[in-house]
This record gives structure tokens, C-alpha cells and sequence, in this order.
């Protein structure tokens, strides 16, 4: 399914969907459009009878500071750039060098007067799979799953660059063997090689910490994300916390091998392959847990406080918390 956002700006209609575009309000006429994203193929294998595929994430999303909108121009498979446009008249006022080999740029942050861009990392993939299947007596058997998961794109790589005219700032060779994401962290970006957390200094590409995960006990890195003043671990068996500013282990979780099901807040919902559940507070890294049948769907409640998972004709709801 397409992603997008409308926005409603003066007298001017703002949709990104694939790239930025603008329309006027009163008459809906197309004033000007900016280069437009491209999830290439090949970035996720698609499984075996799955009726719907898609590929998300792959490519970050415009970003608009006051009159100033950077895309990213992912229009073709050899060419990538930065573009930044004036917001209001659609006037492109600088395009970056060229950023080769990049097949997929899933985060942008613009920071003071750099922008710092992953090169390459997880991206999402969903599939919708089903089949039938004759057995002996006859009778057919219907199987259906919808699948979540986060395969790592190569190449890999973190660069910055000016936000004056789009010049190469700094380009680091640390996470050319392998990246899974990067967040904001106040003036800084924290990148994970799945192995590590790197703390980085936005204007220098200096390296201001380095913290094995090892230290939180759930196996390397799948992803991170920002909670509160802490990064968020999510493992190959678990979940763990870090400090920002420092790297200090807070807390962890020891779980099954599982991936991320869905998240709200502080909870996170891990999955594992037999569809299992665990629900973390990411205040504690404590879980409860819900086992459940081989091929049950789950649905996380917009508040968080409570688990559907669906098992054939069955529905439970679990609680996430005590």
C-alpha cells in the first residue's frame, strides 16, 4: 500500500507520496513537484506464495526546516542525491554530489547546519502469504500469514554534508562492513553496527563512544531507537537500554530468539518464529509473556495496554503490563 502525508499549508496542498508535491488549494493545479523517491527491487526476497509484497523505508523522508525542503532524488538505480528546494516557489537551490552505489538511504536529520545521512541498513519488508494445500482425505488445508521483517541492505555507510550548498562534509569508513540504523541523540547521532553503538560528533564524523551490545545480554543489535534519554536495543534474544551520553548499560531482558512484532511507547511486542509473544517495558527491560500457536496474527491496542492474537478461531487479549 502507498504511504503518505497531506498537509495543508496557507493556500498550497502538500502530499508526499513518492517525493514531494505541491497543489493549489482553491483550484487544485500542480504547482511543482521534487524529485520523487524509488524503492528499487531486490532490496527484500520476496517469499513463496505471498500475494502482496512491499518494501518500506527504504528511502528517507522529505525533510522541510522553514522554507528549506531536502529530498532525497532516489528517481534511478545509479544516481543519488540531495536536493534542497526552496518550499514555497519549488526553486531548486542545490544539489549535493552525487552519494554512488547507494541502494537504499532509509534516515535524513537535518542538525544545525550539516545533514547527516545512513547509507544502506534494515529497511521493512511485509508479505501477505497464503496457500492451499490437498490432503489425503480430500479435505484442503488454508494457510495464511501476514510477515514482518528487516532485511540489511549493503552498501553501508554514514556521511554529512552542508546545508549551505550540499558540499561532502565527512564520510565515515567505520560501518562499511555492516550498519542496522542511526538516530538523533541531541547534537549527536548514534549508529549501530549490530555488533556496537557508536556515539558521533554530527560536525566532525569523530567517533565519541564505542559500546559493545554484548554488554546488554540479548545477542547483537536488529535495530535501535530513541527512548526518553536512552537507546533502545532491540536483540536477537531480548531487549536492553543504554544511556545517551555515556553508553552505561540502564537495564535488559533475556529472551527467546524473536524479532519485533509492533511497539507503542514503552511497550514492545518480540515475536519469535513459533508466534510466541513477549511484552517489554522499556523502563525495566522486564516482560510478560503469552504463548501462542504456530501462525497466530497479533494486534497491539492503540494505548498499548493490551495484546489481540488471534489463533485460528480463538482471540485472546493479553495484557502488555501488570
Amino acid at each position: 500500500d502507498f504511504l503518505y502525508d497531506l498537509v495543508l499549508d496557507g493556500d498550497k496542498v502538500m502530499l508526499m507520496m513518492n517525493g514531494y508535491q505541491v497543489y493549489d488549494l482553491k483550484t487544485g493545479a500542480s504547482l511543482w513537484s521534487a524529485a520523487f523517491d524509488y524503492t528499487p527491487d531486490g532490496l527484500g526476497k520476496r517469499p513463496a506464495n505471498a500475494k502482496k509484497f512491499g518494501v518500506y523505508g527504504a528511502v528517507a523522508d522529505p525533510v522541510r526546516v522553514g522554507n528549506d525542503l531536502y529530498v532525497l532524488d532516489m528517481s534511478n538505480r545509479r544516481n543519488q542525491y540531495i536536493k534542497k528546494y526552496d518550499a514555497n516557489s519549488g526553486k531548486l537551490l542545490w544539489t549535493s554530489p552525487e552519494i554512488k552505489e547507494a541502494r537504499a538511504i532509509p534516515n535524513m536529520y537535518i542538525m544545525g547546519d550539516k545533514i547527516v545521512l545512513q547509507i544502506g541498513g534494515n529497511v521493512e519488508a511485509q508479505a501477505y502469504i497464503y496457500r492451499r494445500t490437498q490432503n489425503a482425505d480430500g479435505s484442503v488445508s488454508v494457510y495464511e500469514e501476514w510477515r514482518i521483517w528487516y532485511p540489511n541492505v549493503k552498501p553501508n555507510g554514514v556521511q554529512a554534508f552542508n546545508i549551505s550548498d550540499g558540499s561532502l562534509v565527512w564520510d565515515s569508513e567505520r560501518f562499511r562492513k555492516g550498519i542496522t540504523n542511526m538516530i538523533e541523540a541531541g547534537d549527536n547521532v548514534i549508529v549501530s553496527s549490530g555488533k556496537a553503538l557508536y556515539s558521533m560528533d554530527v560536525n566532525t564524523g569523530k567517533e565519541l563512544y564505542e559500546v559493545p551490545v554484548a554488554k546488554g545480554g540479548v545477542g547483537n543489535a536488529q535495530m535501535i531507537f530513541p527512548f526518553k534519554d536512552m537507546v533502545a536495543v532491540i536483540g536477537e534474544k531480548g531487549v536492553s537500554t543504554f544511556k545517551m551520553n555515556n553508553g552505561d548499560l540502564v537495564a535488559n531482558g533475556k529472551y527467546k530468539t524473536s524479532l519485533l512484532e509492533d511497539r507503542f511507547d514503552n511497550i514492545v511486542i518480540m515475536k519469535t518464529e513459533g508466534a510466541d509473544i513477549a511484552a517489554f517495558d522499556l523502563n525495566t527491560c522486564k516482560f510478560l509473556e503469552f504463548k501462542a500457536r504456530k501462525g497466530a496474527t497479533t494486534s497491539l491496542t492503540t494505548d498499548g495496554q493490551y495484546v489481540y492474537v488471534y489463533e485460528n478461531k480463538t482471540v485472546s487479549k493479553v495484557q502488555t503490563g501488570k
